[in-house]
């Protein structure tokens, strides 16, 4: 099977299987939003957010450097992955020696007992193994074992967390232990196998790996605080319910990021190896096919955006339906951004990254300052959108600067971009025009539907190879 066949197959299977998996989280959270009080489900969120944020600045991201390890070590790969281990777990032990030194203020500072950030620490040191690998087997193209990991991971840890909610007197510890023991379970198990794969430990590759993920830590940060900075505002500006509002519309968008993060996660490896062998054409006339596909989804979603809201917070969270256009635009506008930072992370050029987050998010933040006060929550939606066109502007003109800008058609992005932009205002308009937007919506469908019968014999071709 070609390189394109073997992208498609594996990007067709991520997403069917993350939609599963993030479906049954879905599932889940009333269950977890009624047995916790609000005491208990507040502490875990924010727990689950110091999780996140900690992973990026103690693990320092070293699997992102496996795009590019895996041209540059081919020969000694799993001495590099091991290595990689080696100088996250380094890290970890790092801040576990500061964290106990100086603990009144982490406690102070994350809002949680001393014992809750140990358990985090385990996390820490555990999660870069797993991270490793699956990075290891999704630029490989190898989707399975990294779908069952993810699989087991996902389910694992709401079960446990159910069955100790149930067991134990304290929801919150049981949510915590839930959550963290399968992580710790498997990541051990992996640590393991990579240690006796790799076989000898070096720190001669740790610069080489340096070079290429400090930068990604600041732009994650500041990608996070872009996502993250315009809800905290709501709350001080507008109030806790506008900000449950606008939170239930970021929800029904991270639909459109989990297809994004999917389809990325076979696209990434698939790009770095045409890269690799100077195959330029081939990359732009897949893109072109690559971000048509997926403005129809995004197209698609926000004419049903509305219904999308009434499934996953009922009628009492329907005024968010005015906030998905844009919510669902930004993906867009992420969707097009992380396709030139792969071209940075695959010449291992992530200075530039870095810079460009940090803008987005000032200028995200200023934008919030001017505009929530005066029109609220949706205009949140708005200025981070604009947020994420910014980023984009400044990708494409990084990669410009790196020679690569041949990979991919400028003219036909802004095109595409232009378009859906336009399109999707236009049904924010009609919104509440259900019969309107349904015949549109009929229209869409079809032309859909025709798309299909014209393909078909590519599409046939696609599906016997994912059943193969």
């Amino acid at each position: 099977m070609n390189n394109n066949k073997r992208a498609i197959k594996a990007g067709i299977w991520y997403t069917i299987s993350n939609f599963i998996i993030r479906g049954f989280g879905f599932i889940t959270t009333p269950f977890f939003a009624r047995v916790m009080t609000k005491g208990e489900y507040g502490m875990f969120s924010n727990y689950s957010t110091w999780l996140s944020l900690g992973i990026i600045v103690v693990g320092l991201n070293l699997y992102t450097t496996m795009v590019s390890a895996k041209f540059d070590y081919k020969e000694d790969i799993k001495q590099y992955m091991l290595s990689m281990v080696g100088l996250s777990t380094f890290s970890t032990i790092i801040w576990a020696v500061i964290i106990n030194i100086f603990t009144s203020f982490f406690e102070k500072m994350l809002s949680m007992d001393i014992s809750y950030i140990n358990l985090m620490l385990v996390y820490f040191l555990f999660v870069p193994a797993i991270n490793m690998f699956t990075s290891y087997e999704s630029n490989h193209f190898k989707y399975q074992i990294t779908i069952i990991i993810n699989g087991i991971l996902s389910v694992s840890s709401i079960v446990l967390s159910i069955i100790l909610i149930i067991m134990m007197d304290n929801n919150y510890n049981a949510r915590v232990l839930g959550y963290i023991l399968p992580f710790a379970i498997i990541g051990c198990c992996i640590y393991i196998m990579i240690i006796i794969q790799g076989k000898r430990f070096s720190t001669k590759y740790w610069p080489y790996a340096l070079k290429i993920a400090l930068p990604y830590v600041p732009h994650l940060l500041s990608i996070y605080m872009l996502s993250s900075i315009d809800k905290i505002m709501i709350v001080k500006i507008c109030g806790k319910e506008a900000n449950g509002l606008y939170s239930i519309a970021c929800s029904c968008g991270y639909i459109v990021s989990i297809f994004m993060s999917s389809v990325n996660s076979a696209y990434s490896p698939w790009l770095a190896e045409n890269i690799n062998n100077k195959k330029y054409e081939t990359i732009k006339r897949f893109s072109k096919r690559y971000i048509a596909i997926f403005g129809v989804v995004v197209l698609g979603m926000i004419l049903i955006s509305p219904e999308i809201v009434f499934i996953l917070g009922g009628k009492k969270y329907m005024a968010a339906k005015y906030v998905m256009v844009p919510i669902i635009l930004g993906c867009m506008c992420q969707f097009l951004y992380t396709m030139f930072v792969n071209v940075e992370q695959c010449l291992k050029k992530t200075r530039g990254m870095a810079v460009a987050s940090a803008i987005a998010a000032i200028i995200n933040y200023v934008l919030n300052y001017i505009f929530i006060p005066r029109y609220g929550y949706v205009a949140a939606a708005y200025t981070t959108l604009a947020g994420y066109f910014i980023l984009l502007l400044i990708h494409m003109y990084l990669v410009h600067k790196l020679h690569y800008s041949m990979l991919y058609d400028y003219t036909y992005i802004f095109i595409v971009t232009g378009v859906i932009m336009i399109l999707g205002i236009m049904v924010g308009v009609i919104i509440d025009y259900t019969a309107l937007r349904y015949s549109i919506l009929t229209i869409y469908a079809i032309a859909i539907i025709v798309g299909l019968i014209k393909n078909r014999k590519y599409i046939i071709k696609v599906i016997k190879a994912i059943v193969r």
